[in-house]
């Protein structure tokens, strides 16, 4: 094999293996040549082979699966993103009940299939091996499992969480964090913190209406700024907003972000930093989607570019591993004494046991083996629900391409309306998240979410199609 002299030897091998996926040689979901093979097929080097299927998962043209080697990724390419979104013209407060309290009510049973919530299904969690080390806690430890923590957190939890920010491209000390009961009393502390009432706080459009939530509770303005599906928000309107009005904080998802799955480029996460740091306005950095990237590399936290204490980072294992176990933390950088005491102020202290369980997985090491599996099982299953969604939807559906999470962010046909078709959906059997619900000021009419961490099934294929004719009958008029 000629390879050209200006290009690496592993770009070479990578094109050329790109070409025969667009050839049709190598068809969605086979399985490609092994590292070994590859090398020998073009008289290559071990590294220059792994360093071409590594271009490759980077272009997500391509997916690893542990033990079973590199496939053709079935990720439709037919369907066009959603469009960037605008900045709103002034800042709104948005009515919780009316529009989402309803993705909370109990499921019904039997052959419903719930994609409006975005939890993972039990299939993918690790369940019985925490639930051992749960009870070898209670077992063990039996006092102090049953006794007060600090109100920072169990050490020993904390001194792991050190360890798995540091993949997250920070150096922190366990003295830095403080646990909570999940992302959202981190946020919510953190907001708390930073804000008054009718303050107000920039976020992405959409943006997560969990979120939405907490700023309601906390009577606090919110300013929705114009956001790539691709990349996140805008940095050009924020800083026009930045300078045009008082803006408390900002509160952002830079990885894979709620309903979109964006994910902000390195480069920017730091002109963000860099940014808000100019403006005094500190970032609320919620990552909790930040492990689960579909090439297998996790991307940085904005909190890695900090350098005066300006972002407060949040996170949970609450979409990787228990979300009934209410586990997460932040960071708060020069504001961790004023989120301690309101931490005080609201529950003292985080359950001890269930943070015995989780530092006891962690330090096994076994937290990292389920990830690995968690990105390919949720890669896959993005993949597929996309398929069928571009397959089956009207011609004018948009679908976002997320590199990692387990959300779909679905563009229907105008003139729909999202909470009439969620109607008609659950009588269908069928559960969705409306657009609506994700943007103070009601946009996304004719948007909804689709959660995709459940494990196929026909079941789950019949639902889809089930909601594509919904969707067309509604279309059609």
């Amino acid at each position: 094999m000629g390879f050209m002299k200006d290009l690496p030897i592993y770009q070479e091998v990578a094109d050329r293996m790109e070409r025969m996926v667009g050839a049709g040689i190598f068809t969605p979901g086979s399985r490609l040549p092994s590292v070994r093979e590859l090398s020998r097929t073009l008289s290559v080097s071990i590294t220059t082979a792994l360093g071409a299927y590594r271009v490759l998962e980077q272009k997500r043209l391509i997916v690893p699966r542990e033990r079973s080697g590199y496939y053709v990724r079935s990720l439709p390419r037919g369907r066009p993103e959603p469009l960037i979104t605008a900045t709103a013209p002034r800042a709104q407060h948005f009515d919780f009940v009316r529009h989402v309290l309803r993705e909370y009510e109990p499921q019904p049973g039997g052959d419903f299939v719930s994609l409006d919530t975005a939890i993972s299904d039990p299939h993918f969690l690790p369940t019985d091996r925490f639930n051992q080390l749960l009870i070898r806690a209670l077992r063990e430890r039996p006092l102090e499992s049953q006794s007060y923590d600090s109100t920072a957190g169990l050490p020993e939890l904390r001194t792991q969480l050190a360890r798995r920010m540091f993949d997250a491209g920070c150096d922190v000390s366990p003295a830095d964090i403080i646990t909570t009961a999940g992302a959202t009393q981190a946020v919510y502390l953190c907001l708390a913190a930073l804000t008054r009432p009718d303050d107000t706080v920039v976020v992405e459009t959409p943006t997560f209406f969990g979120f939405l939530a907490i700023l309601d509770a906390l009577r606090l303005q919110v300013l929705e700024v114009a956001t790539c599906p691709r990349d996140g928000i805008c940095l050009e309107a924020l800083d026009d907003v930045l300078r045009s009005q008082r803006v408390a904080a900002c509160l952002l998802v830079p990885n894979f972000g709620n309903p979109s799955g964006h994910c902000m480029p390195s480069a920017k996460k730091e002109q963000l930093v860099h940014l808000l740091a100019e403006h005094g306005v500190p970032l609320v950095e919620d990552d909790i989607y930040g492990e689960l990237s579909f090439t297998g590399e996790r991307p940085g936290s904005a909190k890695a570019f900090d350098r005066t204490g300006n972002v407060l980072y949040c996170s949970s294992f609450s979409k990787t591993m228990a979300p009934g176990y209410r586990i997460g933390w932040t960071v708060p950088g020069r504001f961790a004494e004023r989120i301690q005491r309101l931490k005080f102020s609201m529950c003292v202290a985080s359950p001890t046991c269930t943070q015995m369980a989780m530092a006891a997985f962690l330090e096994t090491g076994a937290f990292d083996r389920h990830v690995r599996r968690a990105r390919q099982a949720y890669g896959d299953m993005v993949a597929r629900m996309s398929r069928v969604v571009s397959e089956t939807f009207p011609e004018t559906t948009r679908v976002t391409r997320p590199t990692g999470g387990h959300l779909l962010w679905v563009e229907l046909p105008a003139g729909i309306d999202a909470f009439v078709l969620r109607e008609r959906a659950w009588k269908a059997g069928v559960g969705i998240a409306p657009g609506p619900a994700f943007s103070p000021t009601g946009r996304y009419t004719n948007f909804i979410r689709l959660n995709c961490a459940v494990p196929w099934s026909a079941m789950l294929e019949s639902a889809l199609r089930t909601l594509a004719r919904l969707v067309h009958g509604y279309a059609d008029g």
